[in-house]
Parts: structure tokens; sequence; C-alpha cells
């Protein structure tokens, strides 16, 4: 699923991508990664012009909320991208990463979700555009992305970053 945002002569389609989780010292989480594409409208004849068109967001507020079979829904928190400014080249498609920190008795409820059925997540991105053009154009904008995620690819989003040890327990 994507969603797409209408600017001045130009358009940004948010897509997502995949989820892995992200573990660290003190608190885990999730990675959640966005294909970002800034699309300007411009007849082809101005390709060499419409190429140099940068976008430029910043100031985001993305919520997070899931839901499963049982249409209990969670909200899970905000997403914070790896870069508060993001620069966006015209017709140039870029993964954005969006962390999410979650408290372990917040990933096991997520794991309960993942129990009853696919989960379906909602993201409601807010932020701020700045398009260089002869006038600039500061916008916020808001929109919301629904995607699922299969119990498969709930699985090996977590199943790729564990680490095996093959030891032996006992040797005699």
């Amino acid at each position: 699923m994507s969603t797409y945002i209408e600017l001045a002569n130009a358009s940004l389609n948010i897509a997502f991508l995949s989820l892995n989780r992200r573990r660290g010292a003190i608190r885990t989480g999730l990675n959640f990664a966005f294909e970002f594409y800034f699309d300007t409208l411009s007849s082809t004849l101005h390709t060499s012009v419409t190429s140099q068109k940068t976008l430029t967001l910043s100031n985001f507020e993305v919520k997070l909320y899931c839901t499963g079979n049982n249409n209990r829904e969670l909200y899970l928190g905000t997403l914070v991208p790896r870069k508060p400014t993001i620069s966006l080249q015209a017709n140039i498609k870029n993964n954005i990463v969006f962390k999410l920190d979650l408290t372990f008795s917040e990933l096991r409820q997520l794991e309960e979700l993942k129990e009853s059925a696919d989960i379906q997540f909602l993201t409601i991105f807010t932020f701020l555009s700045d398009m260089e053009t002869q006038a600039r154009s500061k916008t916020m904008h808001k929109t919301q992305l629904g995607f699922k995620v299969s119990k498969s690819g709930w699985a090996e989003a977590f199943r790729s970053r564990q680490r095996y040890f093959h030891r032996p327990v006992f040797s005699f």
C-alpha cells in the first residue's frame, strides 16, 4: 500500500517497505523502512530542471497503531526518523528508516496480537515540507498509511536478527 500527497506541481508517494527488529542493551525496538518518492509533474521536455528540484521534509510526527483479528487496537508510539531532516531529489526513490523503541512488555503485547492473525498497522504521518522553487513554499502535511505484516513476515523480521550459537551443552 502507498499514500500520495499532492504538492505544487509535484507529488510525494510514501510506501511501506520492510520491518525488522532492533536490539539494544537497554531498550529494544523495531525499524520500519518506507520508500519516499518525490515525483515532479513537470513536462518531460524540462527533465534537467525537474531533476534538480529538492524537497526537504522535517518536523516529523509519525504515530503508529496496530490491530489484530480481534480488532483490539494498540497505540505503539511515535516513529522517529534516523535523520531529523530529509532531502529528497526529484524522481529518485529514497528508503527512509524510522525507529520505534519498545519496552519488553509492549513487545510481548505485539507478539500476542500476532498470534491471532496478521498485524494491520496504521501510520499517521505529519511533517513539514519545503520545496525549493522560485517562491519557497513550506507546508504542513498530514496523511495516513495502512499496511499489513503477515505472520510469516513478522516471524522473519524477528528471526533475521537472532544469533544462534552451536555449542555442546554437555560433553562426556
